[in-house]
């Protein structure tokens, strides 16, 4: 019966890879055994692997995705190069400003340094660095500084709502709180990991949010 299941879940995942634009379904072999989903194969940039494990959590019944892909290794790029692909992917990005955020590149990883107004800003930049060839990592040093005063109880308003407006995290109970530094806190529970994340991402696209906390607990 969980072979069923688990080849049930397997079809699922490949369709919700299929639909990702930046994903090539052939590239990809997916394996799941109770519950637990293995994506293996080769993509051509980081933005094509995440999003292959992005899809394949949304899947219900998934309680866990190992990402074992591997990005493909352009030849003849060095890290020089590489940091040059990732200024361009930023300078195309309209979500960045290539005057405050910028990236140096370390054996494969991109190190995005800069500043931004917004946890969205932020985010921006690391989907952009992640679209560059060659790049297998980012690790995001940019420093978060709104340009304005922000209203904290309004923010935290701000993310109740945008969370109630998701009827997917519906009837969980999340409790939002603003610390003083202005980081958005997630506490109280949900049923599994993707709501979770679902959560996570939810709270971080909202303006003015600096940075997000989990300490969200499963049911």
């Amino acid at each position: 019966m969980s072979d069923l299941k688990d080849d049930a879940i397997r079809y699922a995942v490949e369709q919700a890879i299929a639909y990702e634009p930046s994903v090539k379904l052939f590239d990809v072999k997916v394996l799941v055994r109770e519950g637990v989903v293995r994506i293996q194969g080769i993509v051509p940039n980081l933005e094509a692997k995440m999003a292959a494990e992005r899809a394949a959590a949304s899947v219900s019944g998934v309680r866990r995705v190992d990402n074992t892909l591997t990005v493909e290794d352009p030849r003849g790029l060095n890290d020089l190069d590489m940091g040059h692909a990732v200024d361009e992917a930023l300078l195309e990005d309209p979500a960045v400003d290539p005057l405050e955020i910028g990236a140096r590149v370390q054996d494969g990883t991109a190190h995005l340094i800069g500043y931004a107004d917004d946890v969205a800003q932020e985010e921006a930049a690391i989907r952009a660095a992640s679209r560059a060839p060659g790049i297998k990592a980012t690790v995001s040093e940019i420093d978060i500084s709104p340009g304005v005063d922000i209203d904290w109880v309004d923010l935290k308003n701000r993310v109740v709502s945008a969370l109630d407006d998701a009827d997917d995290l519906l009837p969980y109970g999340i409790e939002v709180t603003i610390e003083t530094d202005g980081r958005v806190v997630l506490s109280g529970s949900v049923a599994n990991d993707n709501a979770r994340r679902r959560a996570v991402e939810i709270a971080r696209t909202v303006d003015g949010a600096k940075a997000v906390v989990d300490r969200l607990q499963l049911q």
